[in-house]
């Protein structure tokens, strides 16, 4: 009697538990892929976010305080070479779903990432 249940329900058992760790490596695998994924899409955001802030540098932090009587940027200066980088970041973004991500940063967020980008320098 033991025999056959084990005969009959031990294939159906080994295809259930078959079918789980199948299920279980594919999450596994889709979540890697997407963090992966995530984390490349981060990283080219924020290099086309450091090329932004070189290309304001060149072209207008460095006119702005030489033309400055203190040499500093002033408040309205400092949002125009933040929008300038922001804006140069959005159209050099590589794929639209970089250029969706730097679209989707805070003016915060902006002023982080650009403020570490600079203490880098």
């Amino acid at each position: 009697m033991l025999e056959m249940i084990v005969e009959t329900f031990l294939p159906m058992l080994l295809s259930i538990v078959g079918l789980v760790i199948g299920t279980l490596i594919s999450i596994i695998l889709a979540r890697l892929v997407k963090k992966y994924g995530e984390d490349e899409l981060w990283s080219e955001a924020l290099e086309a976010l450091r090329v932004g802030v070189d290309h304001a540098q060149v072209n207008f932090v460095e006119w702005a305080k030489r033309a400055s009587e203190d040499g500093k940027l002033h408040k309205d200066e400092v949002r125009e070479a933040l929008d300038m980088a922001w804006a140069t970041a959005i159209d050099i973004a590589k794929t639209p779903e970089v250029k969706k991500l730097i679209q989707s940063w805070t003016k915060e967020q902006l002023e982080s990432f650009v403020q570490r980008i600079l203490d880098r320098k």
